[in-house]
């Protein structure tokens, strides 16, 4: 072969290589952009989740207030069961919120590439 032939091949080879580098830097920051991405949806999701408990816990807490209300005689069974109504709405609201929170760390540790760690899978291959 002759030299020239050599330097082509190896100006292709140094032009491959910064191509490689460039997509690499690329995917790098694609990576820890779904990760930062990942953490602010985790993050608000459990927000969300502690939000919905205290409002779970504020519905209990009228709903008993209205029970014994209608016990003493001052309250009525609609403001009862109108207190029962948003309490299962609450939960609900909360199993929602608690379902998505799971499902933000579940894409987190993805993106993170520590799932199969969380959930403590180990896979061997042979």
């Amino acid at each position: 072969m002759t030299s020239r032939a050599e330097r082509a091949r190896y100006k292709a080879s140094k032009e491959l290589k910064k191509q490689a580098e460039i997509i690499l830097k690329q995917k790098e920051e694609l990576i820890l952009r779904e990760i930062a991405d990942a953490i602010d949806l985790a993050r608000y999701s459990y927000e969300r989740a502690q939000a919905a408990r205290e409002s779970t816990q504020f519905a209990v807490e009228a709903m008993e207030a209205e029970e014994l209300r209608q016990r003493q005689g001052t309250g009525s069974i609609f403001l009862v069961l109108q207190a029962q109504t948003d309490l299962a709405n609450a939960r609900l609201t909360e199993a929602a919120a608690r379902r998505d929170y799971n499902k933000a760390l579940s894409q987190l540790y993805f993106a993170e590439g520590t799932l199969l760690e969380k959930i403590q899978l180990d896979i061997r291959f042979k």
